[in-house]
Formats: C-alpha cells, structure tokens, sequence
C-alpha cells in the first residue's frame, strides 16, 4: 500500500518495525494490565486505540505519519492469543481437556498465519492496495468486540493488606 502511494519500500518497513517495537515494548504490560483490570477493559481501549493507528496508516500522507501511525497501532496491539489461552484454562482448566482446548487454539492460529497473508495479499493485488489493511482493520475492530463481550476469566479479588 504505501509503494503503491508512491512511497518506498524502507518506508513500508519502517511502518511495520514502528508496529513490530511498539508491540515488542508494551506486551507484558498490556498482559498485566489484562489480568488486573480485566480483559474486558484492556480490550477496550486495546482495540480502539489500535484501530485508530491502523485507521490513521489508511490515511496518513508523509511517511512520518505513517510510522507514528504504525507505532500507535503497535503500543496497543490485543494480546488476543493470551487472553483466548486464559479463557480456555479458566472454563476447562483442570481437565484432559485442557491439552485438546490448546490443541485447537494452536491450530487454528497457525491456520491464521498461514491464510491471513495469503488472503490479505489477495486483496492488495485484485480489489486494491489499500484493501488488504482495511480487512485487517475490520476483522480486528469485529474479533475485538465479539472477544470483549464473551465470557471472559473472572480477574482475581485483591486482598487488602494490613498496615499498622
């Protein structure tokens, strides 16, 4: 998409290492932040602020915006495969069919990985540059809030400590 707008391919680069650094940087506290708050309330602003940096790379017109863009869209990427795992050991945890459960889960993200570039490039080449990124968007902005409303694991109460 951005070599199709006329830029090149070490900005296009850029935009994804600015995304790749954000997301490398604010994982563990993005996790943390998951399991003190909820996850309910971490995807919330996860995927809105996400959606947005991915929304301002569809419109940003000078590279610079567009690397800012894709680290915004980074800092906020969901942790949707941690918390998918943290669902499955908080409804079948304990069981055999816990193993099965993250069978499944690994599957269906390699599957995920093995499509997901396949579809999007598709996109790119027969309906537009830009098409690829706005299916991203949406399947994010759905997945997100489909995520957020299920069931999610009850976050644990905080004991009170004692001063004296």
């Amino acid at each position: 998409m951005v070599t199709a707008r006329g830029g090149s391919f070490s900005t296009a680069g850029g935009v994804v290492a600015a995304l790749l650094v954000g997301q490398a940087i604010t994982a563990p506290w993005i996790g943390r932040l998951a399991d003190r708050l909820g996850q309910g309330r971490a995807l919330r602003v996860c995927v809105a602020v996400h959606t947005l940096g991915l929304l301002e790379i569809l419109v940003s017109g000078a590279w610079w915006t567009a690397v800012l863009s894709g680290l915004c869209a980074g800092v906020a990427f969901p942790p949707i495969g941690s918390m998918i795992r943290a669902r499955w050991v908080n409804a079948v945890g304990g069981t055999k069919l816990l193993q099965t459960a993250f069978s499944v889960e690994a599957v269906s993200d390699e599957l995920v990985f093995v499509f997901g570039p396949l579809i999007t490039v598709a996109l790119c080449t027969l309906v537009a540059p830009e098409a690829g990124l706005v299916c991203v968007l949406v399947l994010t902005l759905v997945g997100g809030i489909a995520l957020r409303r299920s069931g999610a694991p009850n976050r644990p109460r905080r004991r009170r400590s004692r001063s004296r």
